[in-house]
């Protein structure tokens, strides 16, 4: 979704965007952006949780 989201919005992808339409890629873009971030804050939220385990002995 990210790719597809990203070329639509420099028009080379696989959806036509006009001057009204640029909404629909920019929200494909920010929907393959979100697992992305939410894998990212799994694995910082995981290293926190055994330092504080750690702090706390």
């Amino acid at each position: 979704m990210l790719i597809v989201g990203v070329a639509s919005l420099l028009d080379h992808g696989p959806l036509a965007v006009g001057e009204g339409t640029l909404w629909y890629p920019a929200k494909i873009t920010v929907y393959g952006l979100m697992p992305v971030i939410g894998l990212g804050l799994r694995f910082i939220m995981r290293a926190w949780t055994t330092r504080f385990r750690r702090l706390a002995k």
